[in-house]
């Protein structure tokens, strides 16, 4: 028997005990599958070869669970939130998509990198900087980067809604605003953690 979380769980014994037939955290491991399952198959006639459709495409094991392939190669099925162009390099474009990371498309060299893991939102590149650029997770969870996106600190002011607003003053990108639920609130450090004010009565 196998079932779909998170994670996807196999049972030998009708359902007494339960193992995990897959990980979902390091994806370079062989037995990784994204979260999220919504659908587990067989192959007919082959009780070994099972295919499992996710929040980050399909994967196919042909051992019972044991290593996982993905095979989402070529289907275009990303559910994309927001973007933001690069405004020092025409040839990228940052966006956030649901449940498979904050990625960096360079159009140029048609590849993708990802730079935050997670579900993706709104992302923002500072105007001129290119070594400045946030990425934002659901409910505000807002993250700058300092170094082109090689790391990340956190930068929310606090609780938001899912999908949250916020963008740089284009004559001075030090300056930013974000929604919350305390109101709109501005910083005007770039951003940085606990540099925000609420400017709302």
């Amino acid at each position: 028997i196998y079932v779909g979380g998170v994670q996807i769980g196999r049972s030998t014994n009708a359902g007494s005990t339960w193992s995990l037939a897959c990980q979902t955290t390091t994806f370079s491991q062989p037995n990784y599958v994204h979260s999220d399952q919504k659908e587990i198959v067989f192959m007919p006639g082959n009780n070994n070869i099972l295919f499992s459709v996710c929040d980050g495409g399909i994967y196919k094991t042909i051992n019972s669970g044991t290593t996982w392939t993905n095979i989402s190669n070529g289907i275009h099925i990303e559910q994309i939130y927001r973007i933001s162009s690069a405004g020092t390099d025409t040839n990228v474009i940052y966006y956030g998509q649901q449940d498979c990371a904050t990625n960096k498309l360079i159009t140029s060299l048609a590849t993708v990198q990802e730079i935050y893991s997670g579900d993706g939102l709104q992302p923002l590149a500072h105007p001129t900087n290119s070594n400045v650029l946030f990425a934002c997770q659901p409910y505000g969870f807002l993250y700058r980067s300092l170094d082109a996106g090689n790391s990340f600190s956190l930068a929310s002011p606090g609780q938001c809604l899912w999908l949250t607003p916020y963008v740089m003053n284009p004559l001075n990108p030090n300056t930013m605003y974000i929604g919350s639920k305390a109101g709109t609130q501005k910083s005007y450090s770039l951003g940085a953690f606990t540099t925000w004010t609420n400017t709302s009565a």
